[in-house]
C-alpha cells in the first residue's frame, strides 16, 4: 500500500497532465464558421472577397447579405466593382430590434466645411480632425477645409465678416452628409455651424 506522502506526488503529477492536456487540446469552435450580416448603404456595387478561400461576394447598393468566415467581417476585403475615388469604411451598427450588421458606406471626404459668401475676407474658426481650435484670418472665399481621418466626435465651424458688407455661409459635412450650415449678412457679422459626429 502507498504511503500518503508518495500518493500526494502521484496526485500531483495527474493533475498537472491533466492541465496540460486541457491547455494544449484544440478549441473546436475556432474552426467552426459563422455568419454575419453586411449592408451596403453606399450608391456603387461593391464585392466582398473572403482573404482565406478567395470566395467573391457582388452586393448592390442597398443590399443585405449574410457573410460566413470563421473569422470577422475583416477577412474580407471590400471593393467597388466599378473604379472610385472614395474611400470605403464598414461601420458596426445595431438593429432595432437587436442584434448587429456591418454597414458598409463610402465618401469622399470625412470631414469637410465649406465657407462661402460675398464677403471680401473673413477671419474662420474651426475644430479640426482631432478637436483642437484652429483660427485662419484674411481668408478670401469660397474657402474649404477637408480631413481624411477624424479622432474627434464633434465638429464647429465661425466665419466672421471683416468688412462692413457682404455676405458669409459656412456648412459642415460628414461623410458627404450636410450636418449643419448658416448664413450671415451685413458688417463684421459671424456666421456658425456645428454637428455632433456620427
Amino acid at each position: 500500500m502507498l504511503n500518503t506522502k508518495y500518493n500526494k506526488y502521484v496526485c500531483a503529477i495527474v493533475f498537472l497532465v491533466a492541465l496540460y492536456g486541457c491547455a494544449n487540446s484544440p478549441i473546436i469552435e475556432e474552426d467552426l464558421p459563422f455568419e454575419f450580416k453586411v449592408f451596403n448603404a453606399t450608391d456603387m456595387e461593391l464585392r466582398l472577397v473572403n482573404k482565406e478561400t478567395g470566395e467573391k461576394i457582388d452586393l448592390k447598393s442597398g443590399e443585405f447579405t449574410d457573410v460566413e468566415s470563421t473569422h470577422t467581417i475583416y477577412s474580407h476585403t471590400i471593393e467597388p466593382v466599378a473604379s472610385t475615388t472614395k474611400t470605403i469604411e464598414r461601420k458596426e451598427e445595431q438593429f432595432q430590434g437587436g442584434g448587429t450588421y456591418y454597414k458598409i458606406v463610402a465618401y469622399k471626404d470625412k470631414l469637410r466645411y465649406e465657407v462661402s459668401g460675398t464677403a471680401s475676407t473673413v477671419d474662420i474658426t474651426y475644430r479640426d480632425y482631432s478637436g483642437s481650435t484652429v483660427q485662419f484670418t484674411d481668408v478670401s472665399l469660397p474657402h474649404t477645409i477637408t480631413y481624411d481621418f477624424v479622432t474627434s466626435d464633434f465638429a464647429y465651424i465661425s466665419a466672421q465678416n471683416n468688412g462692413e458688407s457682404g455676405t458669409v455661409s459656412v456648412k459642415v459635412y460628414y461623410e458627404d452628409r450636410f450636418k449643419d450650415g448658416a448664413t450671415s449678412a451685413g458688417a463684421f457679422v459671424i456666421a456658425t455651424a456645428s454637428a455632433g459626429l456620427d
